[in-house]
């Protein structure tokens, strides 16, 4: 199924319509999110390598310029996209995304550590 149909469906879930249907997708958009998770293959908040998506820092409904710029992007689980990149709150943005999540791995992986001593 297309792109449409899973900002659709997300749409229907969490009851955030404003992205959608107010600025389409850049065609670049689609390759440019496989190519970053393949450069990039690791959850940046817990290192997971599964259920990986691509995270705006800026929102995309923000600065839709934004939408292909590296620089605005981070790769997050699903989980960690909720938590960290929303404050498990679909309709929000956290714009200290990647601190946030950086701290997260930092005490995941010290917690690992200890655990493994």
């Amino acid at each position: 199924m297309g792109e449409w149909f899973r900002d659709l469906w997300f749409s229907l879930r969490t009851g955030v319509w404003h992205a959608w249907g107010s600025t389409r997708r850049s065609s670049d958009w689609g390759p440019l999110r496989d190519r970053f998770v393949a450069e990039n293959p690791f959850c940046a908040g817990c290192s997971r390598q599964t259920m990986l998506e691509v995270h705006h820092i800026t929102p995309y409904h923000v600065r839709p310029d934004l939408e292909c710029d590296e620089a605005n992007l981070v790769v997050l689980c699903r989980e960690c996209h909720y938590t960290f990149g929303h404050l498990r709150d679909w309709r929000l943005a956290n714009p200290h995304v990647l601190e946030d999540a950086g701290a997260y791995r930092r005490r995941f992986t010290e917690a690992r550590a200890v655990k493994s001593s």
